[in-house]
């Protein structure tokens, strides 16, 4: 059932005299940039051309001591060849060090993969080494890639020449465009939609502000995979580029203000969370057989209709929002748990099985800004878990980020064990390891907040 589990009151915190000389020195800058493509470039994998344009985006701070900048970029997932190089040209428009840069994939699953400078395919399983494409392919590949890495050069840009002094906000607003990701079958729990399932309907806002009250730049923050047009294909057969739900909901924040501010969407605990309709669905019989539905480019009108909706409930949340200075520095902290690995069969016949009980370590980031919590991680968590380290964190606004700086096996719960659902079977993690590394990011969490 959906649960209206955020009770906490947003209280701003009176800036007293011995911070108000760091509050006037907090600057903020953003910018964002389209990922240009040419009909030269496709076919790109398996996308024969585009619907709507896919973007970087970079948010840009600075405490007065120290700098740390965020990149978003649309697509599917981030591999570590791609992170150090965007990094690189992060560090070399702003200036920010390696570690104070965070690289977060929006998951926007209608999105050319890139890794290592060469775009692969959206499917899963599609990574296929550079020596298995054609000529041409690879060709298209690198232009898109370069592409990928000019737009991250501009976006930055844009953020270092907006940089100024800035005040931050908080919001939160509800957008019921999300839903239970899993339904229970005759053959039991499957990819699918279950309307009874838990869903996370809430909508942090981050705002920041010019001094004379302008928008900057939003932070939105919302439990759901950008996945309406996920292998949804053409009628002729191919598949188009689109940043999904998240285009439409940037688009229409950002069309309200006059100030070219810069709407950036973080996915938040979205393992089980689907949008509420899909291009591309399954349909299951009353014996748990399946079978597959495309509505083809039909499909961009739920886009348009549940982009639109959820940029319409960012806004609500955005016009309760007072500004404010930040009563406090930066600090980011990198954290990591060791996890156990959960067994698997062969994946094949002949293939070895998997015996799991090996150690891994299992990476977060904790990000403060002011009374603000920023939680991030490659992995996907269950939205019950997020709730879970929202409700829980002793800052009165948290949120919870997927895909910060790669991407790893699925994170969820006991739920997810108990029920074998499919992010449970196919997770590296064994059972408890999700209550594990939340346990972890409440340490982290006590220790920015008691330090205050």
């Amino acid at each position: 059932m959906r649960l209206n589990h955020w009770k906490k009151v947003i209280v701003l915190a009176v800036v007293a005299p011995c911070v108000t000389l760091f509050a006037q020195s907090f600057k903020a800058g953003a910018g964002k940039a389209d990922i240009q493509t040419t009909p030269s470039m496709f076919p790109i994998s398996e996308f024969s051309g585009q619907h709507d344009p896919v973007s970087t985006r970079v948010l840009l701070l600075d405490d007065g001591s120290q700098r740390i900048v965020i990149l978003t970029v649309d697509t599917p997932s981030i591999q570590d060849p791609s992170i150090v190089e965007w990094k690189a040209i992060l560090t070399k428009i702003t200036g920010v060090k390696s570690e104070n840069s965070l690289v977060i994939a929006t998951h926007t699953t209608p999105a050319p993969h890139v890794l290592s400078g060469v775009t692969l395919g959206a499917a899963p399983g599609a990574a296929a080494g550079v020596q298995n494409m054609a000529p041409a392919q690879l060709a298209n590949a690198m232009a898109y890639a370069k592409a990928v890495d000019d737009a991250v050069e501009a976006a930055a840009t844009k953020a270092l020449s907006t940089l100024q002094p800035a005040q931050v906000g908080f919001g939160l607003g509800s957008s019921r465009v999300n839903v239970y990701r899993y339904v229970s079958t005759a053959k039991g729990w499957a990819a699918g939609f279950d309307d009874t399932g838990f869903t996370d309907p809430s909508l942090p806002i981050v705002r920041f502000d010019s001094m004379d009250g302008k928008p900057l730049a939003w932070l939105m923050n919302y439990a759901v995979r950008p996945a309406i047009m996920e292998r949804s294909k053409t009628a002729d057969g191919g598949m188009l580029i689109s940043a999904d739900i998240v285009g439409p909901a940037r688009r229409f924040l950002e069309s309200q203000y006059g100030s070219g501010a810069t709407a950036i969407f973080l996915m938040g605990a979205d393992v089980d969370q689907a949008p509420l309709f899909m291009a591309n669905y399954s349909v299951f019989d009353k014996e748990g057989n399946s079978s597959q539905v495309d509505i083809h480019e039909a499909g961009f009108t739920l886009v348009d209709l549940l982009g639109g909706r959820l940029g319409r409930s960012a806004l609500k949340a955005n016009e309760g929002i007072k500004a404010t200075k930040t009563p406090a520095a930066l600090r980011l902290a990198r954290q990591s748990v060791e996890l156990t690995t959960q067994a698997h069969p062969p994946h094949n016949a002949g293939d070895p099985a998997e015996p799991g009980g090996a150690a891994v370590k299992f990476p977060f980031v904790v990000l403060q800004i002011g009374d603000f919590a920023f939680v991030g991680m490659a992995a996907e968590l269950d939205a019950a878990l997020g709730v879970k380290i929202k409700t829980e964190s002793p800052f009165a606004n948290t949120i919870v980020v997927a895909m910060v700086e790669g991407a790893a096996s699925p994170l969820p719960g006991e739920t997810n064990y108990d029920r074998k659902t499919p992010a449970a079977v196919n997770s590296q993690y064994a059972r408890g390891s999700a209550e594990k590394v939340a346990a972890a990011i409440q340490v982290q969490l006590k220790q920015f907040h008691d330090s205050k």
